[in-house]
């Protein structure tokens, strides 16, 4: 009897740990969204998956890296997903059904600066600064390509912008506010405009290299839609400061 039950625990606990899977996910820093792995409050998308693929029985691994890198090594299946990518960002991903939320971008100057955008037309002649790897639309980009730079942080580009090597700044509305709040310089900025294309959707996008993606992504929405009827998305965002 004993032979029994030691061998019917064993196999209960290979099926278990079968099921108990890590779950690598990437990104460069996009705080609220995801932010530093070791805060107490590493970003909501972060802690949203933690939660829901934890309940699950799986445990998430989360780290940052280039955006451009990241996408690239989790498409060939070296991680199992990206955070913080709107479906253009990361084509052939699979994504589940729920976003996380939306991410819209806006033009940002120096508080003394007046101008505001007011079609592509006003912004001949400005030099925008953008970050390396990122992409606004097809006008600002050719803009930035053309007469302005790029570098490869928020804070650098805040810089830039700050010290008048940069007339215009173009961001995420939401990531613009964490960062500039945190680092007492919301006063030194305002924002000129919102870039044309409105709002886009934000997801963790899971690698389409990894057969499992389309299960992880599944759980992912179930635990979402759970979330947000029980209230417990809407907590969660609101400890961030947000409210969609």
């Amino acid at each position: 009897m004993k032979k029994i039950i030691i061998l019917a625990t064993a196999v209960l606990l290979i099926a278990m740990n079968a099921q108990c899977e890590t779950i690598t996910i990437v990104a460069d820093e996009f705080c609220p969204y995801n932010c530093e792995p070791s805060s107490s409050e590493p970003g909501y998308m972060i802690e949203a998956a933690v939660e829901i693929l934890g309940a699950a029985g799986h445990q998430v691994n989360y780290s940052l890296l280039d955006w451009d890198q990241a996408v690239e090594e989790a498409g060939a299946g070296k991680y199992n997903a990206v955070v913080g990518a709107a479906k253009e960002d990361a084509p052939g991903f699979i994504f589940p059904e729920e976003p996380m939320g939306g991410a819209s971008n806006a033009f940002y100057t120096r508080k003394d600066d007046n101008w505001t955008y007011s079609g592509e037309a006003s912004l001949k002649g400005k030099k925008i600064v953008g970050i390396t790897s990122y992409t606004y639309d097809d006008k600002v980009d050719a803009l930035i390509a053309s007469n302005g730079m790029y570098v490869d942080s928020l804070e650098q580009a805040l810089e830039a912008l700050l010290s008048g090597k940069a007339d215009i700044l173009p961001e995420n509305q939401y990531v613009m506010s964490m960062f500039t709040m945190k680092n007492f310089i919301s006063d030194a900025i305002r924002k000129a405009g919102d870039v044309d294309g409105g709002e886009s959707m934000v997801y963790v996008a899971f690698s389409p290299a990894n057969p499992k993606s389309k299960e992880y992504a599944d759980t992912l929405t179930r635990g979402l839609k759970k979330m947000k009827t029980d209230g417990t998305w809407g907590k969660l965002i609101e400890k961030y400061g947000l409210s969609f």
